[in-house]
């Protein structure tokens, strides 16, 4: 039987799921069809499940991302063009503001200055516009740094494996998070390895132990467009 405490949890667990659901609803109906989305990662998905694209290969299609986000993809091919984009621009909401939640400690609060200059900025109107997988890294942002904080390995570990998806922004504050975690028993740092290092290692046996060489490759060939970005991609 669940208490009052757990009651109340669901209850607020079931209206942000109404919310969500309502906002995609209406994204999918009035919201553009952003390029990347379009042109990137629809394309790619479809290529790769019938059999025309390894990935990081001619056509790629331009995709710069880890082969296993393309799992977040596969089921928005199930979806009219919109509302599959949809899925993505509320990815990138939750992962923004999941983000922006898990890194203050419990008794800390932002000042809405810094609220508002989290979420009202180009580069959030940017990622909601086009489509992309930044929510993945976002919400691998904030449980990675739960799991350091909350001392839970394979929070970390499932973290890292969003942040996997897109890493190059995260470089240094993955480097940070496992600096934290030095300390750490041996069988907690295996724990923390496992969900990516499977991931890899099925991924390989899909499309070939070369990936990552490929991956390496097509991005010298065809190196990302830089537009607005202010990464380390860009500086590397």
């Amino acid at each position: 039987m669940l208490t009052k405490r757990n009651q109340s949890k669901l209850a607020k667990g079931l209206i942000v799921g109404v919310i969500l659901i309502a906002i995609w609803a209406v994204m999918g109906a009035f919201w553009p069809v952003g390029s990347d989305y379009y042109y990137t990662f629809r394309p790619a998905a479809e290529a790769f499940l019938k059999g025309e694209t390894r990935l990081y290969s001619d056509p790629g299609f331009g995709f710069y991302g880890a082969p296993w986000a393309l799992l977040v993809i596969f089921p928005t091919l199930l979806m009219p063009l919109s509302y599959g984009q949809a899925v993505l621009t509320m990815l990138v909401l939750v992962g923004l503001v999941f983000s922006v939640m898990a890194v203050p400690e419990e008794k800390e609060r932002l000042s809405p200055l810094v609220l508002v200059v989290t979420f009202a900025n180009l580069h959030t109107f940017d990622a909601i516009v086009r489509g992309n997988l930044d929510g993945l890294p976002l919400i691998g942002l904030g449980l990675s740094w739960l799991g350091v904080r909350l001392r839970r390995p394979l929070w970390l570990g499932f973290g890292l494996w969003f942040i996997a998806c897109k890493p190059i922004n995260l470089v240094l504050v993955v480097l940070y998070m496992l600096w934290h975690i030095r300390h750490w028993r041996l069988s907690e740092k295996l724990q923390v390895v496992i969900p990516l290092a499977v991931t890899v290692l099925v991924t390989s046996c899909l499309i070939g132990w070369d990936w990552p060489l490929r991956y390496v490759t097509y991005s010298q060939h065809r190196p990302p467009q830089v537009g607005l970005q202010t990464s380390l991609w860009r500086t590397f």
